[in-house]
Parts: C-alpha cells; sequence; structure tokens
C-alpha cells in the first residue's frame, strides 16, 4: 500500500489506487480501467485553426466534440471510449477541407489530469 499526492509516481508504482477526496473514497479500481472512462484529447497542429475548427463545428462531428484553440493549432476533447476511427474522421475533413495537417496527435491521460478532473468543484480554484 502507498499513500502519495505525487501521482505520477503513483501510476508508475501501483497497478490500482483508491481517490480519497475530503475524508471519504470516490473512486478506485485499476488504473487502466479508470483512466479508460476519461475524455480522450486530441492535439491538431494545422495551417489555419479558425478555419479547422469552423469546418469540424459544421459536421456531424461537431455535435460530439469540442474544439479550443491550442499553441500550434486545436485541441479537441472526445468523448470516453472514443475510437481511433474518430481521429482519422477528424484528419479526412480538415484534408478534404484543404487544411493541412502537420501532426494529429492523441494526449495520453494521466492520473494527476483525470484526479483534477474528478475531484475539482465549481468555485474551487479562486
Amino acid at each position: 500500500m502507498l499513500s502519495s499526492h505525487l501521482l505520477d509516481e503513483v501510476q508508475r508504482t501501483c497497478d490500482a489506487v483508491a481517490i480519497v477526496d475530503r475524508g471519504s473514497i470516490i473512486q478506485q479500481g485499476p488504473i487502466a480501467e479508470l483512466l479508460a472512462g476519461a475524455p480522450v484529447a486530441l492535439q491538431v497542429e494545422c495551417s489555419e485553426p479558425g478555419r479547422a475548427r469552423a469546418l469540424l463545428a459544421g459536421t456531424i462531428l461537431g455535435a460530439r466534440i469540442e474544439a479550443a484553440p491550442a499553441a500550434l493549432g486545436l485541441e479537441i476533447m472526445l468523448p470516453a471510449g472514443t475510437g481511433r476511427d474518430v481521429s482519422a474522421e477528424v484528419n479526412r475533413i480538415l484534408v478534404a477541407g484543404g487544411i493541412s495537417v502537420d501532426r494529429l496527435q492523441p494526449v495520453q491521460n494521466s492520473l494527476e489530469s483525470w484526479f483534477l478532473q474528478v475531484t475539482s468543484r465549481p468555485g474551487d480554484l479562486k
């Protein structure tokens, strides 16, 4: 048993975790299963991020994804359990729309980012 707030180390050391928030266990189980239920982020570096975002919003995918400006393009949030076919479809839509895609990469979920999602409450960050 290991008790730590260093979640990167916990993720590399342990197979399963229990997340305690305000003295109560709120989630527990194998790390891989817990992270599988998290939304998937997709980083897209492209020639025209603004137009890419508008192009994606006008498709069937637009209702299922959330695209936000990022340093070199877009960060797209996909629902938990989204398959690789959606990433391929994002790429196809952008290229067909005349947008040059330099990089399209899923972002690996970390235990720390997942922890922040399940323990954050509106108004906590002030």
